[in-house]
């Protein structure tokens, strides 16, 4: 093997290394530690959602077994207050998950949202067979701010 073909450390890098303040490591460290704080409580706070949501799913899966004039009683109005525990969960999730970004942690609590929603539009169905809107949905979720978009060219 020719000597250009060896590999070696060059001279500095052994030199270089020293150079790397410690305290990068430790910040690098506290960071991944706080956003590991965050992950958890927001899981802790979707896992509780998720619990409520499969109760509301279990509910609303009776319109199979209840006849039109029972409906009211036996599944509308068990699955309103279903509804409404996982809406001061939103709520919850809402005022935590508010003060970090939401980019980074959307994804943790999207599938979550998305079944809450089913289940309002579902319940609002089969009571009075139409579709709410967003803004009524938002409503039913005790003032948990709605965000919507306008469309170009309105202020």
């Amino acid at each position: 093997m020719s000597a250009d073909t060896t590999m070696t450390n060059p001279p500095h890098a052994a030199a270089s290394t020293s150079h790397i303040d410690p305290a990068i490591f430790t910040s690098l460290q506290s960071k991944i530690d706080e956003e590991s704080l965050v992950r958890d409580e927001l899981k802790s706070i979707v896992e509780t959602l998720s619990k409520q949501g499969r109760v509301t799913q279990a509910t609303l899966s009776r319109i199979h077994n209840t006849t039109t004039s029972s409906l009211a009683d036996t599944v509308l109005k068990p699955c309103s207050d279903t509804i409404s525990e996982q809406a001061q969960t939103i709520k919850k999730l809402s005022e935590t998950a508010s003060k970090y970004p939401f980019y980074k942690w959307n994804s943790v609590w999207q599938r979550e949202t998305q079944a809450l929603l089913s289940s309002i539009q579902l319940c609002e169905w089969l009571g009075d067979g139409k579709l709410i809107t967003l803004e009524e949905v938002g409503e039913k979720l005790d003032g948990v701010s709605i965000f919507l978009l306008q469309p170009h060219g309105v202020c």
